[in-house]
């Protein structure tokens, strides 16, 4: 092979492995796990992370200056911040990584019966089933001890911190059996039932 054949062939060789390189570091799951890289600037976000997928400043922790830190931020606009963005593996830039027609915030990435958006409601790990490690996924707990499990909470329109939603008197699980007239958690006082069917024992 001629000296010029030869170059080429090299840098060829050279073009491929730098684009799988390349490739390699801009993926979702290199780029997710922080590849095991430092949070200089101490905003919630590893450097590469930044430099990669955020596109924010690894060295300034509110690279645009508008007094809320870059991990905070929302530059999808999907109602999660990119620190949650990384440990869900989501695109901070792409209200719907997947293209499935449903915002980010709407999946149940984790697969315990709520959204990203509930979850981030009861303050729960938006990526573990079971945030507090008992045996049972999110979406069956009861977090204010009212009768009526998280999703039925949210499905019914009822506040899942608050065990009388409507402030009648009548704690939530028991508003769909209680007779007192006023529905399941009539929270939008529209004087008609937002859920129907059994409260406490709804999955």
């Amino acid at each position: 092979m001629s000296n010029g054949g030869m170059k080429k062939a090299a840098g060829l060789k050279a073009a491929l492995v730098l684009g799988a390189a390349v490739a390699l570091l801009l993926s979702p799951n290199a780029v997710a796990a922080g590849i095991q890289d430092r949070d200089r600037d101490g905003d919630g976000l590893p450097n590469r992370y930044e430099q990669l997928r955020t596109m924010t400043r690894a060295g300034n922790a509110d690279s645009d200056g508008d007094g809320l830190r870059d991990g905070r931020e929302d530059p999808d606009r999907d109602g999660l911040a990119n620190r949650l963005e990384l440990r869900l593996r989501t695109d901070p830039r792409n209200g719907d990584t997947d293209g499935d027609g449903t915002p980010d915030r709407d999946e149940d990435t984790d697969g315990d019966g709520l959204t990203n958006r509930q979850e981030q409601r009861l303050h729960l790990r938006l990526h573990v089933a079971d945030s507090d490690g008992d045996g049972i996924r999110d979406g069956r707990e009861d977090a204010d001890r009212d009768g009526l499990r998280n999703r039925a909470e949210f499905r019914y329109g009822c506040d899942p911190l608050d065990p009388d939603s409507d402030g009648d008197g009548v704690r939530d699980g028991r508003e769909n059996h209680a007779g007192d007239g006023d529905g399941t958690c009539d929270v939008d006082c529209d004087g008609e039932c937002d859920g129907s069917g059994p409260g406490p024992s709804d999955a």
